[in-house]
C-alpha cells in the first residue's frame, strides 16, 4: 500500500466511524464552537479591562490572528495524530507499525473529523474580525500566508515530535505534552511583542509558537517584525530536520515488548 492509499483509507475510516455516532459528532462540534466564541469574550473582556488596549493592535486584530492560529491547530490536530505515540511506545503496540512497509511517521497521518470544530471557530473569527481590520491583500501576500500556515504547521509537528520521542527513554511524557499545549494556548491568543525580548527568542528559537499564529497574522496586517516574516522558515525547517533525526535515534533504541 502506498502512503497516499494508506491517508485515503484513514480519511475514509474517520468519516465512517463518526457517521456511525452522528449526534455525540455534532454535540461536540456545537461544544468547541461555543468554547471557541467563549475565548473570543475572555479576550474582549481582558483587552477592555487594560483600558488602552494592547499597543499596535485593536481587539479585530487580535482576534484575527487567534483565527489564524486555531485555524492552523485544527488543521493540524485533524490530520497529525503524533499525541497518541507515546501510549503505543508505553504499551510495545509500535512493534506491529514498524514491520509495516510504510514510513512510521506516515502511519500518523489519520483524519480526525472532530477538529472541524476548530475551523468553524476559526471562521467565525474571520467573519467577525475581517470586516473592521485591513488586510494587504495582494496574489504575493496571499500565497506567502499560505507558505507561512504551512510553516505554522510544522512548527507544530516540531515540537511535539521532539517531546514526543522521549517517550522512547522514559516512563511517561504525558505531563510535558499537556504543559506544552497549555503554553501554546495560552501565549499564542496575544501579539509577542508584548512579551519581554527573552520570552520572545524563546518562542522563536526554542519553542517557536511565534510562527503558528503571530508570525502569519502580522505579515496579513502589515505589521512591522519583517525579519521573523522571512527568518521563519529557515528555522521552522532546521528544528523540523532535528527533530526528525532525533525522533529516528529513538526509534533505533526502541525495544518494544522485550523492554
Amino acid at each position: 500500500m502506498s502512503a497516499l492509499s494508506y491517508i485515503k483509507q484513514q480519511i475514509i475510516i474517520g468519516l465512517t466511524s463518526r457517521a456511525e455516532y452522528r449526534f455525540s459528532f455534532f454535540l461536540f462540534i456545537f461544544l468547541s464552537v461555543v468554547l471557541g466564541f467563549l475565548s473570543i469574550f475572555v479576550t474582549y473582556a481582558v483587552y477592555d479591562a487594560t483600558g488602552g488596549g494592547v499597543p499596535g493592535w485593536s481587539f479585530y486584530e487580535i482576534t484575527f490572528m487567534i483565527g489564524v492560529y486555531t485555524f492552523i491547530r485544527g488543521i493540524y490536530e485533524m490530520f497529525f495524530v503524533i499525541r497518541y505515540m507515546p501510549g503505543e511506545i508505553r504499551r510495545g503496540d509500535l512493534d506491529m507499525d514498524l514491520t509495516k512497509p510504510l514510513n512510521l511517521l506516515t502511519l500518523y497521518v489519520r483524519f480526525d473529523i472532530d477538529n472541524i470544530g476548530r475551523l468553524i471557530t476559526a471562521f467565525l473569527m474571520f467573519w467577525i474580525a475581517v470586516p473592521n481590520i485591513n488586510l494587504q491583500l495582494s496574489l504575493f501576500n496571499i500565497l506567502y500566508f499560505i507558505f507561512l500556515v504551512i510553516i505554522g504547521l510544522l512548527a507544530m509537528f516540531a515540537v511535539d515530535l521532539f517531546v514526543i520521542t522521549f517517550a522512547f527513554f522514559v516512563t511517561n511524557v504525558n505531563s510535558i505534552q499537556n504543559n506544552l499545549d497549555n503554553i501554546r494556548s495560552r501565549f499564542c491568543r496575544w501579539p509577542m511583542n508584548l512579551y519581554p525580548k527573552s520570552m520572545q527568542l524563546f518562542f522563536t528559537f526554542v519553542f517557536p509558537i511565534i510562527f503558528i499564529g503571530f508570525v502569519p497574522a502580522s505579515f496579513f496586517l502589515g505589521k512591522e517584525i519583517i525579519f521573523a516574516y522571512w527568518l521563519s522558515p529557515i528555522i521552522v525547517i532546521i528544528l523540523t530536520l532535528l527533530s526528525i533525526k532525533w525522533f529516528y535515534y529513538g526509534v533505533a533504541k526502541y525495544t518494544g515488548t522485550g523492554s
